[in-house]
């Protein structure tokens, strides 16, 4: 099953500056399913603990933080070989280990010719404690839920096979507009956030009833975004925006195909990850 997170894996064991890596996501993300997926696709042997169920690992950094031993003891564990560059060395749920954290600084500075990945829910590895975060020691990626080109493609479909479906059932049924609304808008939202890792907002103006479901910031430009969960296209809050700001290009998100406009682009629902350039 393909993840785009595969991609940012690649990059990251090309780069010359490759420090251990820190998958960071909620729970049942795929973050394991990708690791494994990528250890088995890029690299000869694949070193995996899972720290939450492997006893013999809960003692791995308890006397120190040799990397000599430590190499030697998670071959051992794993019954695999440990080689730069051949072998990738997961640590799955790094927040049950103790000085597992820590351990990465290690890794970084004396044994960086490792290919070292740990995964771990973003908030167990922020409220673990006694451990310090290695800053400037580890590289990050963070992975969300499926996007949706990711699931069609999990299906054997893809993009251009939704212009033979009726988008309307993509959603819910008519008699549900409220539902359909909120709905409409978490999608987008969690789209937006796995497509563009940058900050999210939302927009309302004190004693007006302007307000604007997302603003995203496109390098010097800020970004309105609306979201309809019908095909009525009427945006009464996004073109006064438009109006008040004569820069603005918005974006509006509906059940309606592709459409520009002159200050106004209607995507369809299921093309938000693909319109920002991560299917």
């Amino acid at each position: 099953m393909f993840r785009n997170v595969v991609n940012q894996l690649v990059e990251w064991k090309k780069s010359d500056e490759r420090k251990p890596l820190v998958v960071l996501g909620a729970r049942q993300v795929g973050k394991t399913y990708s690791l494994l997926a990528f250890g088995e696709q890029h690299y000869k042997h694949v070193a995996y603990i899972n720290c939450d169920e492997n006893e013999q690992a809960k003692s791995l950094f308890a006397q120190d933080f040799n990397m000599e031993r430590v190499l030697l003891a998670i071959s051992a564990i794993t019954k695999v070989p440990v080689v730069p560059g051949d072998t990738l060395i997961i640590l799955d749920e790094i927040q049950e280990l103790q000085k597992g954290l820590n351990s990465l600084k290690y890794f970084c500075e004396n044994a960086p010719e490792y290919h070292v990945c740990v995964a771990g829910s973003l908030l167990g590895i922020t409220l673990q404690h006694g451990a310090s975060f290695p800053v400037g020691k580890v590289d990050i990626i963070k992975m969300y839920p499926m996007t949706f080109s990711e699931f069609l493609i999990a299906r054997g479909q893809d993009l251009m096979a939704m212009a033979e479906i009726d988008p309307a059932l993509l959603i819910l049924p008519n008699e549900m507009k409220e539902g359909k609304g909120m709905l409409a808008e978490n999608f987008v939202c969690t789209q937006l956030a796995a497509s563009i890792e940058q900050s999210i907002f939302y927009y309302s103006k004190e004693n007006s009833p302007l307000e604007i479901d997302f603003m995203i910031q496109d390098g010097s430009r800020i970004v309105p975004i609306e979201v309809k969960s019908e095909e009525n296209l009427k945006s009464k809050s996004l073109s006064a925006f438009l109006g008040q700001n004569d820069n603005a290009h918005g974006i509006r998100f509906s059940m309606s195909p592709y459409r520009e406009q002159e200050r106004m682009t209607n995507v369809p629902l299921y093309g938000v990850g693909v319109y920002f350039g991560r299917g």
